[in-house]
């Protein structure tokens, strides 16, 4: 099945790359949304979503008034055709450890695609929905190496001579 059903709903938000991350976020949550694709000159340059606000101002500790969305953006997402099926949209958040892939038609975005709508439309199978999401969630961060799933625990630091014999800790 084509990616039509997807253009044909309006809540995809399209934001300039000199849009403030703050007024990013009141479209989000106007439209109820997880991301806003940012174009430049009509043309799709990249994608920003909540949790990258979140790491890349908040985390940051960046003004939200000041940082635009071309320093805090994905740039240069994975984008699909209209003409693409649900079952490459999977494929391609499978490989690019993505939720959400714009659809465009030459270069112009007309639509999203996201694991939610294709959890919802039935037409995947469990197995690779399950995949996109351990994919994503093996990605590295500074307490989870890559491969893991959740985060790791940091050892607990070996007790100094004096506490070993203070009966806490067993010889």
């Amino acid at each position: 099945m084509s990616l039509e059903q997807y253009c044909l709903r309006k809540r995809m938000v399209i934001q300039n790359w000199s849009t403030t991350a703050f007024d990013a976020v009141r479209a989000m949550e106007s439209n109820h949304i997880g991301a806003v694709i940012v174009q430049e000159s009509g043309r799709v340059v990249g994608i920003v979503s909540d949790r990258d606000l979140a790491l890349r101002v908040i985390g940051s500790d960046l003004d939200p008034r000041a940082a635009l969305l071309h320093d805090v953006m994905t740039p240069d997402p994975a984008t699909l055709s209209i003409t693409d099926s649900e079952e490459l949209a999977a494929r391609l958040m499978r490989i690019h450890h993505v939720r959400r892939v714009p659809i465009s038609n030459g270069g112009v975005a007309v639509g999203i695609v996201t694991l939610d709508d294709l959890i919802l439309s039935g037409q995947i199978d469990l197995a690779t929905l399950a995949e996109i999401v351990k994919v994503q969630l093996a990605e590295p961060a500074a307490s989870k190496p890559a491969g893991f799933i959740h985060p790791t625990r940091r050892p607990r630091p070996a007790p100094r001579d004096s506490q070993a014999d203070d009966g806490r800790y067993p010889k």
